[in-house]
């Protein structure tokens, strides 16, 4: 398992010594510079990505081989989630792999499950190892963040990064995109939770996992939050 995850520093800083070929094969496995584009070359954005990416996906493998073998609907829609959430971070390789079982798994090809999900494997654990070489304990800032935006209550002023995660998750919410919704939904509901909006946030949480994202939309926006 990974003991270390994203810094508030730039995966582009790395030694001028490293070999070029590696450069050109790491940015393959996560491309940094297009992901920070992405998040509006928010690096502080980007960061929590990787922090929520490795909290969502550290045990991913070992319970989707206990889904395939159970329910190939429920495993259809995890893989579509790594793959959504793999393409958010520009991990490209990661979302090659999570499209070719996807694909796998839509057409019923269970030949091709092992051996497919033992690529994805092979291409998680890569992220994972970019994510590390640039990082500190991914527990320790995860456990800080969270305490952080736990602790805000409703009337305190929210920071950058509070604000471009309600932002980021409210336009998914209302532009019906579940991948991204996914991305954020948890950070999310932990600052519900720490101002007192645990009713509003179970009523939330039950549209998503729903897919009723017209509904938890309308939930949402009857918060009225001050972060706009």
């Amino acid at each position: 398992m990974p003991e270390k995850a994203p810094a508030a520093k730039n995966i582009q800083e790395k030694s001028q010594k490293e070999d070029p070929q590696q450069k050109d094969d790491d940015k393959l496995i996560l491309d940094d510079k297009e992901a920070i584009i992405r998040v509006g070359g928010d690096k502080k954005v980007f960061t929590n990505l990787l922090e929520y990416f490795y909290s969502t996906y550290k045990s991913f493998i070992e319970k989707l081989k206990v889904t395939i073998e159970n329910d190939l609907e429920k495993a259809y829609r995890e893989v579509h989630s790594i793959k959504g959430a793999s393409g958010n971070i520009s991990a490209k390789l990661l979302s090659k792999a999570a499209q070719e079982l996807e694909t796998a798994i839509r057409d019923n090809n269970k030949e091709n499950f092992t051996p497919l999900i033992n690529s994805l494997d092979e291409k998680l654990k890569q992220v994972f190892n970019i994510i590390n070489s640039f990082s500190k304990s991914l527990d320790k800032n995860t456990e800080k963040n969270n305490h952080n935006i736990q602790g805000k209550s409703q009337g305190e002023k929210l920071d950058s990064e509070t604000v471009s995660i309600l932002k980021n998750f409210a336009n998914a919410l209302e532009q019906g995109d579940p991948t991204t919704v996914e991305d954020y939904m948890d950070v999310v509901f932990d600052y519900l939770d720490g101002i007192g909006k645990r009713r509003e946030r179970s009523k939330l949480e039950k549209q998503i996992k729903n897919f009723d994202l017209f509904e938890a939309n309308n939930t949402f926006n009857s918060l009225n939050l001050k972060f706009k």
